[in-house]
């Protein structure tokens, strides 16, 4: 497997049981071997995922920080130019696609690199079929 963008949508399951999905199983491999690429924004995503999960009950005190703890260790590469990207191609995904901001810069992002896209969001799903980007779904 080559490089990818992952979405934030799939480290839920990566964190909480009870978000089993199916790419739970490609993605640790994806993890390992450093080949994740995420748009700036993506630590902040996954950070309120862990601070929703605790205000849910999913995770107590402790387990936060050792969540935390291990998310700060994956080797994901964090791409310093997608805010230069958020006033003209970004936003007209976001536009296009109905999306949000923060979904279309995953988009953006896979796009800009010519690289799949690792997600579990259906609308973001259907805005990179639409644009003909490759997904690890």
């Amino acid at each position: 497997m080559s490089r990818c963008v992952i979405d934030a949508s799939v480290i839920g399951p990566l964190l909480f049981q009870d978000e089993a999905d199916d790419l739970i199983a490609v993605l640790p491999d994806i993890l390992a071997r450093g080949e994740a690429i995420v748009p700036g924004h993506w630590r902040l995503e996954v950070a309120n995922q862990v601070v929703m999960g605790a205000r849910r009950g999913r995770a107590r005190n402790v387990e936060v920080a050792l969540i935390l703890r291990a998310i700060a260790a994956l080797p994901v590469e964090v791409d310093p130019a997608t805010g230069d990207h958020a006033w003209t191609t970004t936003h007209a995904l976001a536009v296009r696609h109905g999306l949000t901001i923060y979904d279309a810069a995953y988009l953006e992002l896979a796009m800009r690199m010519s690289i799949p896209l690792a997600t579990a969001d259906t609308d973001l799903i259907y805005a990179a079929n639409t644009e003909a980007v490759p997904l690890i779904t």
